[in-house]
């Protein structure tokens, strides 16, 4: 087993055969150009689902139908500052956080008869 020393000074040789002070190329700091795709492709696109988020908490109102991130549909009954009243079933009232509100959805009736939910953008009252 190598000893730490010994490690350290391969690495110094490796560097002063290399002709570099600055240590490994391939340990450097990201390029202006990795930093622009970093933010157009993760950090841009997570900025915008937290606000529209927001947006649709916001938005809120008794009557609204939404869905939570549980996957459970409801209607809201009641709201506050931190919690929503949610009639789920007839009857049936469970208060969640606030934040569990995934997505507001409007019922529509297909041409079947049966009635499902359509899950609306974030932000849209209709389509």
């Amino acid at each position: 087993m190598e000893t730490l020393a010994a490690w350290t000074a391969q690495i110094v040789d490796r560097t002063r055969l290399r002709g570099t002070s600055g240590g490994d190329p391939g340990f450097a700091a990201p390029a202006p150009t990795d930093r622009a795709r970093i933010w157009f492709l993760i950090l841009r696109p997570s900025r915008k689902r937290a606000a529209d988020l927001a947006a649709t908490q916001r938005s809120l109102q008794p009557g609204t139908r939404v869905m939570l991130s549980s996957g459970i549909f409801g209607t809201v009954a009641s709201l506050d500052d931190e919690a929503v009243s949610l009639d789920i079933a007839p009857g049936t009232t469970v208060r969640v956080h606030r934040q569990a509100v995934a997505k507001v959805v409007e019922p529509t009736r297909p041409s079947t008869g049966e009635a499902h939910d359509e899950v609306l953008p974030p932000g849209s009252t209709s389509l």
